[in-house]
């Protein structure tokens, strides 16, 4: 299906056809019946660490568009990635997606020096904010993820709960902490080296010996919370 819908991390179609550049003038309507007309597939890959974790936005776009037979996975977006590759150097190219999310950006970098985006720009490309998107058409964000302090209001006080890296180490939240493993994620991983060059390797070894849980993906604290 092309030209029909795009949204992501950073949002991208994957096609070998010629390169549109020209912003986009048909209606929602229009396009739609035109997808439905094409057959009505749309294979999305997601990036992300909860096999859920697409469902809040892909379950407004199934009731908005009912007619679509959307198929989609979510993994971590260098798993996506690497099967995308091995997808494109198939001989039927059954497997590889019409839209690819990932939060790995460089990615995309690598696919339009390669030739493998299909340029896009939807209506009100103008309204989106230049570094939420490529200016060739590439890829458009799709959401923007903050990076705050989440606790479980059952457990602590609110204030007795960390406001910063430092109040992390205090002693009595041993055993207690849930983080993110920085190499599942590179925006944890970005995090941890912001911590690093700021309070130095001194500062993870001592939230290392805090003894805190261990999770895969930034959706999976939540989980842990909840679950006491």
């Amino acid at each position: 299906m092309k030209h029909a819908f795009i949204g992501a991390v950073a949002g991208i179609l994957f096609a070998s056809s010629a390169l549109a550049t020209e912003i986009e003038t048909k209606s929602l309507e229009e396009l739609y019946a035109e997808a439905v007309a094409e057959g009505g597939e749309l294979v999305i890959r997601a990036g992300g660490d909860k096999d859920d974790q697409a469902d809040y936005y892909l379950d407004m776009f199934k009731e908005r568009f009912p007619e679509i037979n959307v198929t989609h996975s979510v993994d971590l977006s260098f798993y996506h990635a690497s099967r995308y590759d091995n997808a494109r150097n198939d001989a039927d190219k059954s497997d590889v997606p019409d839209v690819i999310q990932l939060q790995t950006l460089h990615d995309y970098d690598y696919y339009a020096e390669r030739g493998l985006l299909e340029r896009y720009k939807p209506r009100n490309w103008e309204k989106v904010y230049p570094d939420y998107k490529d200016p060739h058409g590439n890829w458009v964000g799709l959401f923007g993820v903050a990076f705050t302090n989440v606790f479980n209001s059952g457990l602590i006080n609110e204030d007795d709960a960390p406001r910063d890296a430092l109040d992390y180490l205090d002693p009595a939240l041993k055993g207690k902490v849930i983080l993110t493993y920085p190499h599942t994620d590179d925006a944890v991983l970005y995090q941890f080296w912001n911590l690093k060059e700021q309070y130095g390797w001194e500062y993870l070894e001592q939230l290392v010996a805090t003894e805190p849980t261990w999770v895969r993906g930034t959706s999976m604290p939540y989980v842990a919370i909840d679950n006491g």
